[in-house]
């Protein structure tokens, strides 16, 4: 699962990077939104596919970032390619914060609620 994530990450930011070299109107803002969207989704499903005792947390929030990354990315393709009064970008870093406080509040599961 780990090598798995890991390489579907990689996979996708070299498509973006492939796809920023041959669309001439891709902006170089977008591209690094996109691929930081990609990134940081990927590398939250693997701190979450590293942590121990959470099998029913990995199952369900792997589904609720995979999702929430597919919306950074839509909504980072559609982004004005600036940052100054750009609230898609405050949106982008709102989900962010939320897959944040989900992976936090996992770990506070794991650790203070036994079954």
């Amino acid at each position: 699962m780990k090598k798995l994530t890991v390489i579907s990450g990689i996979f996708l930011i070299v498509l973006n990077t492939i796809g920023y070299l041959i669309f001439t109107k891709f902006e170089l803002f977008n591209y690094i939104l996109v691929n930081f969207s990609i990134l940081s989704t990927f590398s939250m499903i693997y701190i979450l596919s590293n942590k121990k005792n959470a099998n029913v947390y990995r199952i369900a929030l792997s589904f609720v970032y995979s999702f929430l990354g597919l919306v950074k990315v839509f909504i980072s393709f559609f982004s004005k390619p600036t940052y100054a009064d750009n609230f898609l970008v405050m949106w982008i870093l709102g989900i962010m914060f939320i897959e944040i406080i989900l992976l936090f509040l996992v770990g506070y599961m794991n650790k203070h609620v036994k079954n």
